[in-house]
């Protein structure tokens, strides 16, 4: 076995964040498609005492919080549900109400960092979904949120319009998805 695929493979799949066919799998790491099980499994064997492990679908690949701690990562998800939300997650739910459905790189666009902890956050505590906008994966708010704020729907918030409608031209200004 190839030390440095595994070691590759791990890399891989945790910049990567979410599911990887093995298919792109291979093509990275320049393996044959049915050399990535062998890679999969010996990096399995490596990571079996760690809080961090690999997932085998079938067809994609992903690291995961092992199962052994899934108690432990029950408690953390309830205290990210409870814990007040940052300025960080105020200013990002805001843009998502007023911009979405808004794409991950125009949420960062307009940010000026990368949102992915925060969205989680927001995924986690059911104030925003991922909604498909075309091919692009997007972000929105949910009916819950929209329930909790008293309106029954965006165009209810304070100022909608004309913050949308100078979000989306900002957007589109800078070569962002057209919506």
């Amino acid at each position: 076995m190839n030390q440095d695929h595994v070691a590759k493979l791990e890399a891989l799949l945790f910049t990567h964040g979410s599911p990887l066919t093995k298919k792109s799998a291979a093509s990275f790491l320049g393996c044959k498609v049915d050399e990535i099980d062998s890679i999969a499994d010996a990096l399995a064997k490596e990571r079996l005492a760690s809080g961090v492990v690999p997932v085998d679908d079938g067809t994609s690949l992903s690291l995961v919080s092992s199962p052994r701690l899934d108690h432990f990562m029950q408690q953390v998800h309830q205290k990210e549900k409870t814990a007040p939300l940052s300025n960080a997650a105020q200013e990002t739910l805001s843009l998502i109400a007023y911009a979405g459905p808004i794409t991950k790189i125009d949420l960062d666009f307009l940010r000026g960092v990368n949102t992915q902890y925060t969205t989680r956050q927001l995924l986690v505590r059911g104030l925003i979904q991922e909604v498909s906008v075309g091919k692009a994966r997007a972000f929105d708010v949910t009916a819950d949120l929209l329930s909790h704020l008293g309106v029954s729907k965006k165009g209810d918030l304070p100022e909608y319009a004309e913050i949308h409608e100078s979000l989306r031209k900002g957007l589109e200004e800078v070569g962002g998805n057209e919506r």
